[in-house]
């Protein structure tokens, strides 16, 4: 038996690096947009049926916890497009460094967190 097998391997006591915490993230916003697209479509779909159908969605989306739910789902949406736009670069060469990814990283979280204010102030 071999004895310097890992021990522990709770996620949670792994210390990830911040490129791994983005792919991540890419990840689990492009599975959140996978099953919330269909929603908004069907959202959309529903209000072009008729003026009244159109009036009962906008009463329905003026709600404060419609609004959260949309600014969660404009947020994925941006994240997974600055992230995909970043993984588009490093495909062309650029970034690929350590330093350039972790830089990239960086700066796609303060990007994210910044358009994510600006669609809330906007929804709001």
């Amino acid at each position: 038996m071999i004895k310097n097998r890992p021990v522990n391997l709770a996620l949670t006591t792994l210390k990830f690096p911040i490129m791994a915490i983005v792919s991540i993230l890419h990840r689990m916003s492009g599975l959140l947009l996978a099953f919330l697209i269909p929603a908004f479509i069907f959202t959309l779909a529903f209000s072009l049926r008729s003026e009244d159908s159109f009036n009962s969605i906008h009463s329905y989306l003026t709600n404060p916890l419609c609004k959260i739910m949309m600014w969660g789902f404009l947020s994925a949406l941006l994240y997974h497009l600055l992230a995909g736009v970043r993984h588009m670069i490093m495909d062309f060469g650029f970034g690929e460094s350590v330093c350039g990814a972790t830089i990239s990283s960086w700066f796609l979280f303060i990007l994210a967190a910044f358009v994510s204010v600006l669609i809330g102030v906007w929804l709001w």
